[in-house]
């Protein structure tokens, strides 16, 4: 069947892609004069269409990157390109690529990196203000956008124009609009005016900001009414008494608009705010449900981990400072608190800390991940605290280098845990919470001791965890008990006699369980009198009643 968007060898704009191909030569020619590329440039091009602009950077700059969404073009943009070398084409949304990567591959030795493109107008925002946000590579931005949006981007406060759009570029670069472009130099011709407009990266961060997601979400929130007053945007976000205590300390009047404000007096507000909040967040244990241990790879046990959240918790407390300081901390720069949070600083590039205050429920060393809860606690609290989004890749990627059960409580949901427990795969459904009673005795055990004497039979137990899921579903107390292991249990007895001893004793009247690799022993569901037994048995020791849940 012959492609309806092709006529006579002429491609179709299409309009789902904001399509509107540049033809006027001189416009053509501007743009690349002012772009200042030379062939010590590397330029990115977003979205080249039929390659006019491409061309020309082709003969200018020393490499073009260029991405182009619709794969219909990339035959024609080869034609058009057919005598260049010093080029590639990325057939991909620009959104979903890391363009960093992109240029670090592709750069070489040339010592420039600018973006000249016609933008998609439907995605120029996003486009901007996320490479703006992910790469320092790009030093100059000259790309050409609807009028009315270059307007808003280089716009000055007390102006029509002004907006977040205009902070936010400003906090990065100097903007300028360069010079304006009639419609018809465009095919199709478009309902709009057109600007080219040139954004110079700052080459050092003159502002002193300690929260760059607390001040974006600031100037969202203090322009989205343009007519009301900053106290009434903002007091969706902040208590008004907050805000109006900021205004009397920062010496602002009552009734200021945003468009009043320059970015100054943002960011001396973001600050404020950020020393002023207080964040609790409770740090949830765990038990395991199933535990199956298999060979090691690359000097860690595989395993197949289901693990289900508890009402146990840590209490935790985040409050700004200037240093990362844990309160009450006897392992220093070793506690997985301070690694999280000194990772977690690094990674965003944080200027300032955090005061953390620690209230310790879960047991040391007791196979319930108090510390690894503690440690993914520690980077919830910190991207709330900074208003960074926490399913960030980057702090999955800090969560699996501080240990295995880390990343499950990004999640704090019912999961089965792969590899070495590091890859989550959160089971969505839901269960009614079961009662459960943990018993933990005095002597922990070494959680690297117990893996090396495990010993991997072979065997496969997949049916075992999916009965235990199914038994979960259909609230099936009896099969889930029947199918709860843990391979650890063995090697876990053998290394701890009084944790052999109090495990047989209990198991004589009811069914125990492991959680993890020890020593905390659990019971799913015990009556009153096996409760009020062990208590009475075991009084002297850590006893918890409390209910697994399928998320926390």
């Amino acid at each position: 069947m012959p492609d309806k968007r092709k006529h006579s060898g002429e491609v179709v704009a299409k309009k789902r892609f904001g399509q509107n191909f540049l033809h006027d030569e001189r416009v053509l020619d501007r743009i690349v004069n002012e772009s200042q590329v030379d062939k010590d440039t590397l330029v990115v091009e977003i979205g080249p269409g039929l390659g006019a602009l491409t061309k020309r950077l082709c003969q200018k700059a020393g490499f073009v990157l260029a991405y182009e969404i619709d794969y219909t073009l990339i035959e024609p943009l080869k034609d058009t390109l057919q005598f260049y070398n010093n080029y590639e084409l990325i057939n991909k949304d620009v959104l979903t690529c890391d363009v960093e990567a992109d240029i670090k591959k592709y750069r070489g030795n040339l010592s420039k990196v600018y973006l000249v493109a016609n933008l998609p107008y439907y995605i120029t925002t996003p486009i901007i203000l996320g490479l703006l946000s992910t790469t320092k590579l790009i030093t100059r931005y000259v790309v050409m956008v609807q009028k009315e949006v270059g307007m808003r981007i280089c716009s000055k406060p007390k102006t029509k124009d002004y907006n977040a759009l205009s902070l936010a570029v400003m906090y990065r670069a100097n903007a300028k609009v360069l010079f304006d472009v009639d419609r018809h130099a465009f095919t199709p011709v478009p309902n709009v005016t057109s600007s080219v407009i040139c954004l110079d990266l700052l080459k050092e961060n003159k502002y002193e900001l300690l929260s760059e997601g607390l001040f974006f979400k600031l100037i969202k929130e203090a322009f989205s009414m343009r007519r009301k007053t900053l106290v009434n945007n903002l007091s969706g976000y902040y208590d008004k008494e907050l805000i109006n205590k900021m205004l009397r300390d920062l010496k602002y009047k009552p009734a200021v608009r945003a468009e009043e404000l320059g970015i100054e007096d943002f960011i001396n507000m973001s600050n404020y705010f950020l020393k002023e909040k207080d964040i609790y967040k409770k740090a949830y244990s765990k038990v395991n449900l199933a535990l199956e241990v298999m060979d090691t790879e690359g000097g860690y046990h595989k395993v197949n981990n289901l693990m289900a959240p508890i009402d146990l918790y840590d209490e935790m407390y985040f409050k700004y400072d200037d240093e990362i300081i844990l309160e009450d901390n006897p392992y220093g720069d070793d506690n997985i608190i301070v690694k999280a949070a000194k990772a977690f600083k690094e990674a965003f590039g944080i200027k300032g800390g955090c005061k953390i205050i620690c209230k310790k429920n879960i047991p040391a060393a007791a196979g319930l991940a108090g510390g690894s809860t503690d440690g993914a606690t520690t980077l919830l609290g910190l991207c709330e605290l900074y208003d960074i989004n926490k399913k960030d890749k980057r702090i999955y990627d800090i969560a699996a280098s501080l240990g295995s059960d880390v990343p499950f409580f990004l999640y704090n949901k019912i999961a089965l845990c792969t590899n070495r427990g590091e890859v989550i795969n959160t089971l969505d459904f839901d269960f009614k919470p079961i009662k459960v009673l943990l018993v933990k005795p005095e002597l922990g055990l070494s959680t690297a001791a117990v893996y090396k004497e495990y010993k991997y039979d072979g065997s496969s137990k997949s049916d075992k965890i999916n009965n235990i899921i199914d038994a979960l579903k259909n609230d099936d107390i009896k099969s889930l008990k029947e199918n709860i292991f843990n391979d650890l249990t063995t090697p876990a007895l053998k290394l701890n006699a009084d944790l052999n001893k109090m495990y047989n004793d209990i198991n004589k009247t009811t069914t125990i369980f492991l959680s993890g690799s020890g020593p905390t022993l659990f019971i799913v569901d015990p009556n009153k009198t096996t409760v009020n037994k062990i208590k009475k048995e075991y009084k002297d020791i850590f006893i918890y009643e409390g209910l697994i849940k399928a998320k926390n």
